[in-house]
């Protein structure tokens, strides 16, 4: 499987201005600059449906962006997107079945469980629709709850880098591409350790690239 072809469905067409920063096939797309393996993208089109259709709907049962195909195999959702290049390639993750892979793994489902929800619902109360009443009370909770969580990344890029310590890898490919809902966020205020991490990681040539081909200057 190693020399099979790599393409990547994603894009932004369909999305806002607000909302190109946040399409999930943003986080492969990176990985894949990060790893430097040729690759193809393929733009899937919200705003013609191109999502729910029957061939899509192959790649991706949930007609959600992102999904991936490594010659016959189709992979989706981008978390599991990303871990499969970096085991397939050998690099950004440590190897399975060692101890470091296992505290990657801890790492890579606290953001994209624990974190993620509530980081959501904070950029739709601020950004999307910061004028209605009904949001107001979702946001206060999300904040009360993400407080202390954001608190524990803080007190850990004190002492680190990145997530597995002075070593960039997937993990902070996954939990920069989350906190970019909060980016803009009073809720950073108290924790600028968490901030900086941001920046470092989006400071990245990678990175860089991969947002300015999805209009984010």
């Amino acid at each position: 499987m190693q020399n099979t072809k790599l393409v990547l469905y994603g894009g932004i067409n369909g999305f806002s201005d607000k909302l190109r920063t946040l399409v999930r096939d943003i986080r492969p797309h990176w990985l894949l600059e990060e790893l430097g393996v040729p690759y193809e993208r393929k733009t899937v089109d919200f705003s013609k449906r191109e999502h729910k259709s029957a061939e899509y709907l192959k790649l991706n049962p949930f007609g959600k962006i992102p999904a991936l195909t490594d010659g016959d195999l189709s992979i989706f959702e981008s978390a599991a997107i990303c871990m499969h290049l970096c085991e397939k390639f050998g690099k950004l993750l440590p190897k399975a079945g060692t101890r470091e892979h296992t505290q990657a793994l801890s790492w890579i489902f606290a953001i994209t469980t624990t974190l993620e929800p509530h980081l959501t619902r904070v950029f739709a109360a601020e950004q999307l629709y910061p004028e209605e009443d009904a949001q107001k009370e979702v946001l206060e909770n999300s904040k009360k709850i993400l407080g202390p969580l954001l608190k524990v990344y803080q007190s850990h890029f004190e002492t680190n880098q990145y997530i597995l310590g002075n070593a960039f890898s997937v993990v902070d490919i996954l939990t920069t591409c989350a906190l970019l809902y909060v980016k803009d966020s009073p809720l950073l205020e108290t924790t600028p350790q968490v901030r900086a991490y941001i920046d470092r990681c989006t400071a990245r040539p990678a990175c860089k690239k991969v947002l300015a081909l999805n209009g984010v200057t």
